[in-house]
C-alpha cells in the first residue's frame, strides 16, 4: 500500500499511526456507501 511506505508517510501523511489494510479498507466501503447515496464521487487517474 502506497500510504504504507515510509517515505510518503514522512512527506505527505499526517496521520500519527501507520496506514493498515484495516483502514484501507474502511475508506473503501465509506467511499463506496458515500457513492450509492449520491453524496461523492471520487477518482483517481494515471497513466496507463
Amino acid at each position: 500500500m502506497g500510504f504504507a511506505d515510509s517515505t510518503v508517510q514522512r512527506f505527505a501523511w499526517t496521520k500519527a499511526t501507520p496506514y493498515t489494510e484495516d483502514d484501507a479498507r474502511s475508506f473503501f466501503a465509506y467511499q463506496e456507501q458515500s457513492r450509492k447515496r449520491g453524496e461523492e464521487l471520487n477518482f483517481a487517474f494515471v497513466e496507463p
